[in-house]
């Protein structure tokens, strides 16, 4: 039993600290707590990252190189894929050659794989999926800082007295960081929350008001409450003098916009109606938002000079993404809300190194270091790194370079940690493009994860808890990850990786690395090296760690740039934030004139959707990670559109009845959830399900590639779709497979695999034919099941045992929901079944005695809502009752809102 090993999580942008200790390394059975000592979370994970040990095992892992499905050798590999690159550099030039990265990678692995494509490669058609992210807020903030500013820090967060969440379900997507809002708030009682979201999340619960604005409407709600925080006389006139410049064109042209708007609605304008009434008309009516709520959420802002503004997804993904933005920083430089203990507009990334990975120049349209895209940005990165074939201009970004793929103009490409064929837009798109690309190179440590199917080449990448660098979180705080358990099989580091072919492309001298601790050294002295040029001055600068000894970067703890001088240095937790007064005194901030306070949309025929897609609380991306941990599967464990209750009487569709949901771009058929979160009208959908854990449930199928101008980030949240319920020809029958061993996803209406403890399960619905085919496939390797069919219920049960173990149960029924407990039969995979009473039992798929708690609510701790029920029935009358009770929301805290709902 080793040491414990501090690292960093591998999720969301919080970039929490982790302990982990090996167990047992030869069944990679590691313990797992939060680091007390890190300053972003004190000690405390959220489900995800609790269950981190859970994903550790090698079932599924990538374990060597492949070219064509056939395993070769490392050198085999590289110098492969060096030949391809280099005969394309020579014929037709570098453009041909294209790179996905990701969010998941490390500091080092970004930095080399920039360093390759735009210095020596010569192509910036080097993307990442961080463009799906938060590229909006990279533009906004460049427009507006000149430089990719994060203003915050999290300490922002709980000195605030007004916390805004726009287009942010902290809740789910940081809970780490909503707990320390929920416990300052809780200390002091006074401080306000307010979230503005066109559903209604669980951040909500702990809301003193919830917008409930149409989708799209963003900027226009915050530039209608500068207008009236002009008109109250609220602008920090002083501030905006001396720290901003643009604040006259900016409210000429929102008050312009305004009075279009305003004229469009009616021509009865009262005579001697002021300013904020005009503003209030509009923002009703374009906002969908009663007069009241916005007056008091107008009132909010005029009375809490310490504002933070918490954007996010909601926010970045539109396509006027980059002017929300804007709309946000517009609003605090006018109000002189920046800089300050408790007041900034804050960015909340989504992974655990978009941060670094602008840091090095990530996206198509970045250079390293903060650099700018121009010509001295680019002649001094040429100069640093002696890059023979420097990119004179920025590359296509992720839409337009997979479109690209598509049409044949990019011949080759590497993607890396990332899976492209689920999460961009227009999904059928992009595999079609990956089918025709004659050279594809997947660097993955899952072997079969949805874009790795159309590998020609498969690298095995090192996973988390084997790999070793630095990543930077939504705070701008560098913490170290660290390896605690041997690389897999064969699996090595990305930067090791592009390192070889790069050197076996004759590019030895750049990259000749030995360390991930030499990397980062060169990223540092990089960022020392922009300084010393004559107008290139960055606030990003950590050239103090250009020259640790490897000892210190092993060492090294959680650091935010820019650096603290080292006599300043009091301890991991000292805090920075930027664009103060002192700071923007010399560098004038920006307020932007918008051009687009409303996002374009379609109007919805009759029959169509608005879709909205968005996370839930205990998955990660594409799942390939925490679908792999049986407990988070247990919370939400199957795809589903949710759809407003007044939609679904119109259309008389009930939760759990399956839907097919289509448009010109593809369709995907999915079981209903009926509630009142959304709107009416409008549908939301999770993005995490590809084929690899359900068919034809993936939501991105159905978004339109439509980007935002600025920043080319995608619009995941207006896509119109129609939908239909699927019949009784295509759902004749529904059911589901517990298994020890996993059962490919068969042709099915619907299908969907979910990992259990002690095996799989499936849940399936389709026609009789569908059914037999797949009891025939099971007969093959199971010959002798038990069978028991029941024409009252309309039902069919099958066993299988081996060795007095269940090989698998099978159940199909007639009606919506199959009756034995899934939770029995899940259980009953872990032991043995030697009576004839407990094969019954297994066919009636419930012991007499067996405990059912029903959906789980507390992943962490497993408590599901029977459990809750019963802690109710016997007087738990509050959330800390119940949480006394059943231990439910004692460790993360993210089911908390789950619990004061279920009150």
């Amino acid at each position: 039993m080793g040491a414990s090993i501090r690292t960093t999580c591998a999720y969301c942008g919080v970039g929490c600290g982790v302990s982990a200790r090996v167990i047992n390394a030869e069944r990679r059975e590691i313990e797992i707590k939060g680091d007390t000592a890190h300053p972003a979370n004190f000690g405390r994970l959220c489900s995800k990252g609790s269950a981190l040990g859970e994903t550790l095992h090698l079932e599924g892992r990538c374990l060597y190189p492949q070219i064509e499905g056939r395993q070769v050798s490392w050198e085999t590999a590289s110098r492969f894929i060096a030949d391809r690159f280099s005969a394309l550099m020579a014929n037709g030039g570098p453009e041909q050659i294209g790179m996905y990265l990701s969010g998941q990678l490390l500091t080092e692995d970004y930095y080399v794989a920039n360093k390759l494509m735009k210095g020596f490669i010569g192509s910036a058609n080097v993307d990442t999926n961080s463009r799906l992210c938060m590229s909006s807020a990279v533009a906004g903030h460049k427009r507006t800082f000149g430089e990719d500013l994060v203003p915050a820090c999290y300490d922002d967060l709980e000195l605030a007295d007004l916390l805004i969440l726009a287009g942010s379900n902290l809740a789910w997507c940081h809970p780490v960081l909503h707990q320390r809002v929920l416990a300052a708030r809780a200390a002091h009682p006074a401080k306000k929350l307010v979230v503005i979201d066109p559903r209604r999340t669980a951040s909500c619960d702990a809301a003193d008001l919830h917008l409930k604005l149409r989708p799209g409407s963003d900027a226009l709600l915050f530039s209608g409450l500068l207008l009236i925080m002009q008109a109250r006389g609220r602008i920090d006139k002083a501030f905006v003098a001396s720290c901003t410049q643009g604040l006259g064109e900016s409210m000429a042209s929102a008050s312009l916009e305004f009075t279009t708007l305003l004229s469009r609605l009616s021509a009865l304008e009262a005579m001697g109606e002021d300013t904020e009434a005009r503003v209030l008309r509009v923002l009703e009516n374009y906002c969908d938002l009663p007069t009241d709520q916005l007056r008091a959420f107008v009132d909010l802002v005029d009375q809490n000079p310490r504002m933070v503004t918490v954007f996010s997804m909601g926010i970045n993904q539109a396509s006027n993404g980059t002017d929300k933005v804007n709309s946000i920083t517009n609003l605090h430089l006018a109000l002189g809300r920046i800089g300050k203990p408790g007041a900034a507009p804050f960015s909340m990334t989504g992974q655990p190194n978009a941060m670094g990975g602008r840091e090095v120049g990530g996206l198509s349209n970045q250079l390293a270091a903060h650099l700018p895209f121009n010509e001295q940005g680019i002649a001094t990165l040429g100069e640093f790194w002696q890059a023979p074939n420097m990119v004179t201009g920025p590359g296509l970004a992720a839409v337009d370079l997979f479109d690209a793929i598509y049409d044949g103009r990019i011949k080759a490409v590497w993607i890396m940690g990332t899976n492209p064929v689920v999460s961009l837009p227009n999904t059928d798109k992009v595999k079609e493009a990956l089918r025709r690309c004659p050279l594809v190179i997947v660097s993955e440590c899952i072997e079969n994860s949805a874009t790795a199917a159309f590998a020609d080449v498969l690298l095995p990448a090192t996973g988390w808890g084997e790999k070793d660098g630095t990543v930077t979180n939504s705070e701008r705080r560098i913490s170290r990850q660290r390896a605690f358990l041997p690389a897999a099989g064969e699996a090595r580091a990305d930067w090791w990786a592009l390192s070889s072919v790069a050197r076996d492309m004759g590019f030895a001298e750049g990259f000749d690395y030995h360390s991930s601790h030499e990397i980062f050294s060169e990223h540092a002295r990089l960022s020392g090296f922009a300084q010393a040029v004559k107008g290139l001055d960055r606030q990003f600068d950590i050239s103090r760690l250009a020259e640790v000894s490897a000892e210190a970067y092993e060492a090294l703890v959680p650091l935010q740039w820019p650096l603290i001088p080292l006599h300043e240095v009091s301890g991991p937790s000292d805090s920075r934030r930027l664009c103060n007064t002192e700071w923007l005194l010399e560098h004038p901030a920006a307020i932007i004139p918008l051009e687009a306070l409303i996002a374009p949309a379609d109007a919805p025929l009759r029959s169509e959707f608005r879709l909205n897609t968005g996370r839930i609380r205990d998955q990660w991306h594409t799942m390939t990670r925490t679908a792999l941990a049986p407990r988070l599967n247990k919370h939400i464990d199957e795809p589903f559109v949710a759809i407003h209750s007044s939609d679904a009487a119109n259309l008389r569709i009930q939760t759990g009845d399956i839907v097919r949901l289509s448009n010109g771009f593809g369709d995907a058929v999915i079981k209903v959830l009926v509630n009142e979160d959304g709107r009416a009208g409008e549908l939301f959908m999770p993005m995490h399900w590809s084929e690899q854990f359900a068919r034809r449930s993936g939501s991105n199928a159905l978004v339109a590639p439509l980007v935002d101008p600025v920043s080319a980030q995608p619009d995941n949240k207006g896509s119109l779709v129609g939908l239909e319920i699927a019949g009784q020809t295509e759902v004749a029958w529904r059911g589901f497979i517990v298994s020890q061993q996993r059962i490919p996803l068969p042709e099915m209406t619907y299908a969907v695999s979910i990992r259990c403890e002690g095996g799989y399960r499936l849940e399936l619905a389709g026609t009789e034919a569908q059914w037999l085919i797949l009891e025939k496939q099971l007969d093959k390797v199971n010959p002798a099941p038990i069978v028991s069919s029941d024409s009252f219920r309309g039902d069919v049960r099958r066993l299988s045992l081996h060795d007095d173990r269940l090989g698998y149960a099978s159940v199909r029924s007639r009606l919506k929901e199959a009756g034995p407990s899934r939770q029995f039969l899940e259980a009953a995979l872990l032991r043995r079944h030697e009576s004839q009473e407990e094969v019954l039992t297994l066919l009636a798929g419930r012991a007499s005695d067996a405990v059912d708690c029903g959906a789980i609510v507390c992943a962490c701790l497993s408590v599901g809502e029977r459990t809750l029920e019963a802690a109710v029935s016997e007087g738990a009358k509050d959330v800390a009752a119940l949480s006394l009770a059943t231990r439910a929301g004692t460790n993360c805290g993210s089911c908390l809102p789950e619990l004061k709902r279920f009150l």
